[in-house]
């Protein structure tokens, strides 16, 4: 079972929203206590009387676990949209994770196979993986020649230009205030490496060519998303994940005369589990 920069903020207790507020994990289905741990990998042991026939899956095979499971019940788990449920019940959060020897998963649908696939990497792409290859897709569609920028080179950072690289993007700029990463960033694929703290550094996003298409925030501060959307073009994206705790003021005006997109990513679906077990 992988171990996520989140796992720090769930076993806090709760997530800072910026502005002195706190997002508190009791207050959405959390109670303790709480086995954590939401990248499980591991053998299938045994299978419910009424789980058989439910899903092609084998007794001592190993499978990656999709965590992000809901009700299973309501309109959107049963597009497999779970992630969006109203009533989460993601592994490690709202029901016991894989920081354990058993692990109990609510359905067979959600065994992947991850065969040919590292058992010690596998795990990330439940998180990780699947969070960025959300969020990317969020950008799309745009021309690979469009430039995308991607605030943050830690894990995330990364993971989101491995995705950029492996969907065809070609123009990756990356946002990063510790210089140690910025040789990492380059080595994974960035064409560019900016520190967003510099003063000009918006004056030289606005300055590449054709302009800012979309924005990946995976810090989500204030700085990260000031700067992210002031940097896009008419028309342009700016999509967070980062967790770490921000607000943006925006006027409604600009917003609409600009013509740009703010969204949120929270992790994915399972069928886009299943595309980025297939691309890794």
């Amino acid at each position: 079972c992988g171990v996520c920069h989140s796992d720090v903020h769930i076993r806090d207790g709760f997530f800072d929203l910026g502005g002195g507020k706190r997002f508190y994990m009791t207050e959405r289905g959390m109670k303790l206590p709480v086995t954590m741990g939401h990248e499980p990998y591991g053998e299938l042991v045994a299978l419910g009387p009424q789980a058989h026939g439910l899903a092609p899956v084998e007794t001592g095979k190993s499978y990656l676990v999709f965590p992000w499971t809901g009700c299973g019940q309501c309109a959107r788990c049963q597009q497999e949209q779970d992630n969006w449920c109203m009533a989460p019940r993601f592994m490690g959060v709202q029901s016991p994770g894989g920081y354990a020897d058993y692990l109990l998963v609510p359905h067979p649908k959600y065994l992947v196979d991850a065969t040919g696939i590292d058992p010690q990497f596998a795990p990330i792409l439940s998180c990780s993986g699947l969070t960025t290859y959300s969020a990317v897709r969020k950008l799309l569609p745009c021309d690979p020649q469009d430039t995308i920028v991607v605030m943050g080179a830690g894990g995330l950072g990364l993971m989101a230009i491995a995705m950029l690289k492996a969907l065809g993007h070609e123009r990756i700029v990356v946002c990063e205030i510790d210089a140690k990463k910025w040789q990492a960033a380059k080595d994974m694929g960035a064409q560019e490496v900016l520190n967003p703290s510099d003063s000009k550094a918006l004056e030289q996003l606005q300055a590449m060519p054709g302009g800012i298409w979309g924005v990946l925030d995976l810090v989500g501060v204030d700085a990260t998303a000031q700067l992210g959307v002031a940097c896009l073009r008419k028309g342009g994206r700016y999509v967070v994940v980062g967790l770490y705790g921000g607000e943006l003021p925006l006027s409604t005006v600009p917003l609409a005369q600009r013509a740009i997109t703010v969204q949120g990513s929270y992790v994915g679906s399972l069928g886009e589990l299943k595309e980025v077990v297939a691309m890794a």
